[in-house]
C-alpha cells in the first residue's frame, strides 16, 4: 500500500511529517487520527497509525511529551534539517555503491565489516 517516496518516508509517514511540519505544534493522537480520517477520506485503524508514528519515532523525525495524561507528538526536526540530513545520506549511499563496485568482494567485506563497527 505504501511506497517509499523520494524522502525516504512512505506516503503514509509522510501525510503524517506534512501535519506536523505546517501546524508547526504538537498533535495528539487523536488529532493525527482526525486529520488522516479527513485527508484520506477513510477511517484509518488505530494500530496502523501507531505503527506509523512509531516508525517515525524510530527515524528520529518524530518525539512526544506526555502533557497531563495526554501523549503529543512533535515534529522532532525542521523540513531543512531533515532535507539536509536525507541529502547527506544520499551522497553517502552513492559513495559507498561506487566503493563496493569498484573494488575486490574481499575488500568490499573489510569496508563493510569497518562500517557496522563505526555504526555502533
Amino acid at each position: 500500500m505504501s511506497k517509499i517516496t523520494e524522502s525516504g518516508m512512505s506516503q503514509s509517514e509522510s501525510l503524517i511529517m506534512d501535519y506536523l511540519w505546517k501546524e508547526g505544534t504538537g498533535k495528539t493522537f487523536a488529532q493525527i487520527m482526525a486529520f488522516l480520517g479527513n485527508k484520506a477520506g477513510k477511517e484509518w485503524a488505530k494500530q496502523t497509525v501507531n505503527t506509523f508514528l512509531r516508525r517515525l519515532i524510530d527515524k528520529g523525525v518524530v518525539r512526544t511529551e506526555s502533557i497531563g495524561r495526554k501523549k503529543v507528538y512533535f515534529a522532532a526536526q525542521t523540513v531543512a534539517e531533515y532535507e539536509k540530513q536525507r541529502s547527506c545520506l544520499t551522497i553517502c549511499m552513492k559513495g559507498l555503491s561506487w566503493y563496493f563496485c569498484r573494488h575486490s568482494l574481499e575488500e568490499s567485506k573489510l569496508m563493510r565489516r569497518w562500517l557496522i563497527i563505526c555504526a555502533h
